[in-house]
C-alpha cells in the first residue's frame, strides 16, 4: 500500500509542477522571461508541451530520490553502522544527478530542434 501511495504522490506532484510551468509560460511575465533568456521557442504550444514533459520527469526523479532516502532512513533507524546508509545516500544522489543531467541534455536538444523547425519572425 505504501508503494502505491508513494507512486501517486510522485505522479500528482509531477503533474502539478508541469501545469504550473505551463501556466507560467502562458502568462505575461513568463513570456517576457522566456523572451529575455532566449527561450522563446518554448512559448508555442509544442514548446510548452516539451517543457511540461521534461518538468514532470525532473520532478519525478527528485521526489523519488527524496522519498526513497527517507524510507531507507526510517528502516535504518537504530542501525549499528551508518556507513552503508551514507553510501546508499551518495549512490541515490549521484543516480538522481545523472538522471537530471540527462533530462537537461534532452531538453536542450529538443529546444534546438524546435528553434530550427519554427519560422523566424521578421
Amino acid at each position: 500500500m505504501k508503494g502505491v501511495l508513494r507512486w501517486f504522490a510522485v505522479f500528482a506532484a509531477s503533474f502539478l509542477v508541469a501545469k504550473l510551468v505551463e501556466s507560467l509560460l502562458t502568462s505575461k511575465q513568463g513570456r517576457r522571461l522566456a523572451e529575455s533568456t532566449g527561450s522563446a521557442v518554448f512559448l508555442s504550444e509544442e514548446g510548452r508541451n516539451v517543457v511540461s514533459r521534461y518538468s514532470k520527469e525532473a520532478t519525478g526523479v527528485i521526489l523519488d530520490a527524496l522519498l526513497s532516502r527517507q524510507e531507507r532512513r526510517a528502516l535504518a533507524n537504530g542501525s549499528a553502522s551508518h556507513w552503508p546508509n551514507l553510501f546508499e545516500d551518495a549512490a541515490t544522489t549521484m543516480s538522481a544527478t545523472g538522471s537530471l543531467l540527462r533530462i537537461v541534455a534532452d531538453l536542450w536538444r529538443e529546444r534546438q530542434e524546435l528553434g530550427r523547425s519554427q519560422p523566424r519572425a521578421g
